[in-house]
């Protein structure tokens, strides 16, 4: 489809519009994760009779393809703009500039946004974070709730993302994130019950908001 097109994917105005994009993909991932984890609840009950219901679980089922769904669409639209972006003439967004100067990927990229909605209280995400129960949501979240946040469905696939919060990932190596220490560092468990928090240089690079330096005073 020619770039001109009324129909081709359009650049985003800002990066203000783009997170809006990535904020609006995110619910629609927590709302699909949450209704997953109540599906396999409901499939993992007792089946004595009494608590089993299989036509909640076909209705549940069913709701959860279609937020799939939902969420494929939102996520393909999204790229198609990104791609778009990148092409174009506009400034470069401020995801993608980390993103250049880091070496990090779209799991990273998830992470980063995720950690933001605390510090940006976008409503629908919100929402969907406390309907999830996900994340300490003031201020942090575990290993844990950012790892399921990936939707992880190998072993493979969860030490991968332990990686992600080694003292050396990029993430870390370049302050862009806050990671409590691990507990107990003989206990390999510990790890996934650490606390992490956007860092204020992590807020700003993401956002293009520099009015915040490290010590949180204003900058000039």
């Amino acid at each position: 489809m020619p770039p001109d097109s009324p129909n081709a994917p359009q650049p985003f105005e800002d990066n203000a519009e783009y997170l809006d994009a990535e904020f609006n993909c995110l619910a629609h991932r927590l709302a699909r994760l949450g209704a997953e984890a109540r599906w396999r609840g409901l499939q993992y009950q007792p089946d004595d009779g009494l608590d089993r219901d299989p036509q909640a679980i076909i209705r549940v089922g069913a709701f959860v393809t279609e937020l799939r769904l939902i969420e494929e669409a939102e996520r393909e639209h999204l790229d198609s703009r990104l791609k778009a972006h990148r092409a174009s003439r506009r400034p470069t967004l401020w995801l993608d500039r980390i993103e250049h100067q880091t070496g990090f990927g779209p799991e990273e990229r998830l992470i980063l946004l995720a950690l933001s909605v605390p510090a940006i209280m976008w409503p629908s995400v919100a929402s969907e974070i406390i309907a999830f129960q996900f994340g300490a949501f003031y201020s942090s979240f575990s290993v844990y709730e950012l790892f399921a946040l990936q939707d992880p469905q190998s072993v493979a696939d969860w030490l991968r993302l332990r990686k992600i919060f080694k003292w050396d990932s990029p993430l870390r190596r370049n302050g862009l994130i806050n990671v409590d220490a691990v507990p107990n560092e003989a206990d390999p468990s510990g790890f996934i019950s650490m606390s992490v928090s956007l860092s204020i240089k992590g807020f700003s690079l993401l956002t293009g908001d520099t009015g915040d330096t490290k010590n949180g005073e204003k900058g000039s």
